[in-house]
């Protein structure tokens, strides 16, 4: 190859890698009024304001909180802290006192959100009061 070839070569190159990418022709010609954008993903949990009472016990306060898919997240804090409340009420199983809380864009507790969560508890006890069948309707509402 003729070496002015080759530096014309890697002059694109280098102008293609730091050029931004153009967008089609379709879009890029549209009025601003007529273009078409993608729609945001939501997160895959989404807390807003969330706050859980017992009573006079308040488990949890105003809580915010976003995780994005494939995000990994732990909740630290000392026992009563409401780790476990949290999770319960984004699981449907607690509702909340005040705020809402979402599942990919679903609201806590609705079908979609349930079907797009698994929960296993810390600690599995049969419930020597519910009958099988009633242990079973139990599953099958959690899992919608």
């Amino acid at each position: 190859m003729h070496p002015a070839r080759r530096v014309a070569r890697r002059a694109r190159a280098h102008r293609c890698a730091l050029a931004p990418p153009r967008r089609p022709a379709l879009l890029r010609n549209r009025a601003a009024s007529e273009r078409v954008y993608a729609r945001p993903v939501p997160a895959a949990l989404a807390v807003r304001g969330l706050a859980k009472r017992y009573g006079a016990i308040e488990a949890l306060g105003g809580v915010d909180l976003d995780v994005a898919e494939g995000e990994l997240v732990g909740l630290l804090g000392p026992n009563g802290a409401g780790k476990s409340t949290l999770v319960k009420i984004a699981c449907g199983l607690v509702r909340a006192s005040a705020g809402d809380a979402e599942v990919w864009g679903a609201r806590a507790g609705t079908r979609p959100a349930r079907r797009a969560l698994g929960y296993l508890a810390e600690l599995f006890r049969f419930p020597g009061w519910m009958s099988a069948d009633e242990l079973l309707l139990l599953h099958q509402r959690l899992s919608g």
